[in-house]
């Protein structure tokens, strides 16, 4: 089960990038984007590689740059 969500986590990003709404955001979002997308491929490429402690450090990075991209461009 980790697998498929790590790999429709990183799908899920991906595909914002070619969203027309998200690619209307200023370069600040698109970096987070980039950085959110880097990040979900390397967890689902850790957690398939059973990688766990690698997984654990990305996750955690995944959390704060959503975090980041929320506060400045959801929870408005």
């Amino acid at each position: 089960v980790a697998t498929k969500e790590t790999r429709r986590l990183a799908r899920l990003f991906a595909h914002l990038r070619g969203d027309d709404e998200s690619r209307a955001y200023p370069d600040d979002y698109q970096h987070l984007l980039t950085q959110a997308i880097e990040l979900t491929d390397g967890l689902d490429r850790a957690v398939r590689a059973h990688e766990l402690d690698h997984a654990e450090t990305l996750l955690s990075q995944i959390g704060k740059t959503c975090k980041q991209c929320h506060r400045s461009y959801r929870n408005r």
